[in-house]
């Protein structure tokens, strides 16, 4: 059984439009030079070399104000409910720089409640964030969907 009480249908709905607590996220350039090795990404040459394009997902999940544990009771969920990422979209519209503190901004898009053979039903959550550097201008835009299964509401 999972760790926290889903919302009914009402208020699964309700949930869009929910602005979360803003942060932000700064690129360690020892850091970014470790993404790099990992993805097998060259790295250039240089003290600061550009960020590969993957921090648009990293600073957006990581600079949000809420860890997943959080985010995920906010749609009364958890770790121990099995929820997935179904989808994720990275818009990456300026470069990312290391050593910049980047601000990050969040909301609820869409909620949807669904059932299927496999999993029973489950509800599709949608949340855009916003990365915007210290002069606001937006650096990247990342969307991901969660699918959070929903057995109490299957059994209801």
């Amino acid at each position: 059984m999972g760790g926290a009480t889903p919302p009914d249908e009402a208020e699964l709905i309700a949930l869009v439009g929910t602005e979360l607590p803003p942060g932000r996220h700064r690129i360690d350039p020892v850091v970014s030079r470790m993404l790099d090795s990992a993805v097998r990404a060259p790295t250039p040459p240089g003290p600061a070399p550009e960020p590969h394009p993957i921090w648009s997902f990293v600073v957006a999940q990581t600079g949000i104000g809420l860890d997943v544990g959080g985010l995920l009771g906010l749609f009364g969920s958890s770790g121990a409910d099995g929820p997935m990422l179904g989808e994720c979209d990275l818009d990456m519209l300026r470069p990312f720089e290391t050593g910049v503190e980047y601000a990050v901004t969040g909301r609820v898009t869409r909620a949807v409640r669904k059932k299927g053979r496999a999993l029973g039903v489950f509800d599709l959550v949608t949340v855009e964030y916003e990365v915007h550097a210290p002069d606001s201008l937006l650096v990247a835009r990342c969307r991901e969907t969660f699918v959070l299964p929903r057995r109490e509401a299957a059994q209801a």
